[in-house]
């Protein structure tokens, strides 16, 4: 039985929800959902890293309105309510993704993804993942924005070291890391080290969201940054109604064991972040649930063609 609940609204328009229950307060996100459950592929079958081109992108030029249509279709809906995903945004995506769409109170019911803001929220509370190739300082205001952090943009260094066993930020137990086994194949396969030629958008690694794991860093510099990271994102629902109306809430992924202790069990999807090009250098191993946003984002709103002329 709940003792009570307590909710606070952020300035950001993120509220936080506090469960106590026999001792046990559980922090709460109403803004939004985390390790993911992907399809498996055995660690000796880890194919390459599919480009644009394998993954069926159109070779006609993608515009920022063509990912907006995409945001704001049924299509993209239909993603973000399924499991099991990998959504691939790639380089020249990064400065065209939408940042005008309404942060407002998500309505009911969640899977009409209203409004279109949630449905990046609903595509990670789904265990689905979201990889950004590439990416920018745009590309982290995107992730603040729609996810509710605040990341801080930090100067690239000239070298930046991968990391031999990826550690959890703040943690230094690997028993708890959002790596998977294959996650670390790949990891081992990357460059030991970027080229210093290399451009490089980094983050302050101290900005990070709790439970993000570091790939890459610049250490022993004093301003620790990484261009390479994964974060989770968890949301849980109530099933009882009373918070946030059983819409998802975003959970920090540490209390997830006592929401499910709640009876309100978490599920959890991922960011991967490389603010790098990645070209080839990565492998796939999501293979057929890997989805490419410009192939799905040049025929969302796509012109209908015109119907037969009359024989």
């Amino acid at each position: 039985m709940r003792a009570g609940f307590l909710v606070r609204a952020s300035i950001r328009l993120f509220a936080f929800v506090s469960v106590i229950s026999c001792g046990l307060v559980i922090i709460i996100h109403r803004d939004g959902f985390a390790p993911s459950v992907l399809e498996a592929t055995a660690a000796n079958e880890i194919p390459v890293y599919p480009s644009a081109s394998v993954t069926g992108a159109s070779d006609a030029e993608v515009l920022a309105e063509d990912y907006s249509c995409y945001f704001d279709s049924d299509r993209f809906n239909e993603l973000a309510q399924t499991c099991c995903r990998s959504l691939y945004i790639p380089p020249k995506a990064q400065d065209l993704l939408p940042m005008n769409l309404t942060l407002g109170p998500a309505m009911h019911p969640a899977s009409h993804g209203l409004p279109v803001s949630t449905r990046f929220r609903y595509l990670l509370g789904n265990r689905n993942e979201i990889v950004f190739d590439g990416a920018t300082v745009e590309s982290i205001t995107f992730i603040n924005r729609y996810f509710g952090f605040n990341m801080e943009p930090a100067p690239a260094d000239p070298v930046f070291h991968r990391r031999q066993h990826a550690e959890l930020l703040g943690d230094p137990d690997l028993q708890n890391s959002a790596l998977t086994g294959l996650d670390n194949v790949i990891l081992t396969a990357m460059p030991t080290k970027l080229d210093p030629a290399t451009e490089v958008t980094a983050v302050s690694i101290a900005s990070l969201p709790p439970g993000s794991t570091v790939l890459y860093d610049n250490k022993p510099h004093a301003q620790a940054a990484s261009p390479a990271f994964i974060i989770p994102y968890c949301e849980t629902t109530d099933p009882s109604g009373d918070l946030n109306q059983g819409l998802p809430m975003k959970v920090d992924p540490a209390s997830c064991p006592g929401a499910e202790e709640l009876g309100m069990a978490c599920s959890c999807g991922r960011v991967l972040f490389f603010g790098w090009p990645l070209g080839q250098s990565l492998t796939n191993h999501w293979l057929s649930s890997f989805v490419s946003l410009d192939a799905a984002a040049a025929s969302a709103c796509a012109a209908a063609p015109p119907p037969p002329l009359p024989p």
